[in-house]
């Protein structure tokens, strides 16, 4: 056989095309990697210029916007952020300039390793602006960059504040740090998580405490055409697979109402913590913070200015609050109205007041009758008998 012929046998066998053949083939092969990321450097220029942002890196995409903090939230104006906290006694004296709002957009809600963050969405206070900072990456291989990026805001921060970031957002960028071998600087950083002061107050009130709850019913501000988050990780992959951005624009513009929404909710939940009575909040639970935190004068108040609409746990609380004082008159009267709805509880106290306190064992007596059969019921009817015999009871 010709040297030709052999060649042309061992082409066909090799699976080799020729002629028009070769032609679709070359249509269908993907473009190398150059053309690629030059493809994906375009892509992602247009996006950042969509977005008022720029690339920094390959795949890394830096956004920065200012916000006036003469400026409204809904009702909030954003300057109620150099206040006092009234919701939380360890961050009473942070000033508005330590505070680095935070927040995440990333490829599940999962967490765990599989999990990363595409989107990081950042806040601080300049003067009499709020800098609003984000990060979107268009491809896996530019995490690290950003991290990098990451790493020294965070590390410069005083105060972190997050809405679900304690449990979230901060162990999810934490376990990406460390995987890039970074040092994460989240556990040695107080971090103000607004989630639960929120749920103090609101649990028993709304139906959920969701940051779009808190945005409508507290702050008054109500979004417009919002992608909600859920939808974050579709828009991402869109966007990396197809190149379509809207999604991704859309996210963009979620996370950044987001970080606007944590600087506004500061002032509100405070205001809501002053004045529980006027924003609808748990006058209970906000005494009870105040007492658990050691003030009294400040718990009696708020529940004094409700005290007629207190559930059964506030009116021990207020009870408990008068006893403190040696306001006995007044505790007796909320111990009583307990008592005849059977609540064993304040039975319970009266007996204990009458026996110690006033000296009518006769009631005391009466009282500790109302107590459930058992041990502590008989040695308490026992000892109020025993001091009725010794003839301590005036007649």
């Amino acid at each position: 056989m010709k040297l030709a012929s052999r060649l042309s046998t061992l082409k066909k066998q090799a699976g080799a095309v020729t002629g028009a053949n070769s032609t679709a083939l070359k249509a269908n092969v993907k473009p190398s990697e150059p053309n690629k990321k030059k493809n994906n450097w375009g892509k992602d220029k247009h996006f950042a210029e969509r977005a008022g942002g720029r690339v920094i890196a390959p795949g890394l995409i830096k956004i920065d916007r200012r916000l006036s903090l003469t400026s409204t939230h809904g009702s909030v104006v954003l300057s109620g952020i150099r206040q006092r906290v009234a919701f939380s006694v360890a961050h009473q004296d942070v000033q508005a300039e330590d505070y680095l709002f935070f927040d995440t957009e990333t490829t599940g809600l999962a967490g765990g390793t599989g999990t990363l963050a595409f989107m990081v969405g950042l806040g601080w206070i300049e003067g009499n602006e709020l800098c609003i900072r984000q990060y979107v990456i268009s491809a896996f291989s530019a995490e690290e960059a950003m991290l990098e990026e990451l790493q020294p805001i965070f590390e410069s921060a005083r105060c972190l504040v997050s809405f679900n970031g304690k449990s979230f957002d901060a162990p999810l960028l934490t376990t990406r740090f460390q995987l890039k071998g970074l040092i994460p600087s989240f556990e040695s950083k107080p971090h103000l998580d607004l989630l639960h002061p929120l749920r103090r107050a609101y649990r028993q009130r709304w139906d959920n405490c969701r940051l779009i709850s808190s945005e409508e019913k507290l702050l008054n501000f109500r979004r417009e055409n919002d992608l909600p988050g859920a939808e974050a990780p579709e828009a991402w992959l869109s966007y990396l697979r197809e190149g379509h951005m809207h999604k991704l624009l859309g996210i963009a513009e979620h996370n950044y109402w987001d970080i606007v929404s944590l600087v506004a909710l500061i002032p509100a939940l405070s205001q809501s913590y002053q004045t529980p009575e006027i924003f609808a909040a748990d006058v209970g639970a906000i005494a009870a913070f105040y007492a658990q935190n050691g003030d009294r004068a400040k718990a009696l108040a708020v529940l004094e200015t409700s005290q007629s609409e207190l559930d059964h746990k506030a009116l021990h609380l207020l009870a408990r609050l008068y006893r403190y004082k040696k306001c006995w008159a007044e505790a007796i009267l909320i111990w009583r109205g307990l008592a005849s709805d059977g609540c064993v509880q304040s039975a319970e106290h009266l007996s204990k007041y009458y026996e110690h306190v006033g000296k009518d064992y006769q009631q005391a007596s009466l009282y500790a009758q109302c107590l459930p059969t058992g041990i502590e019921r008989e040695r308490r009817i026992q000892r109020v008998s025993q001091a009725m015999q010794q003839g301590r009871l005036a007649f």
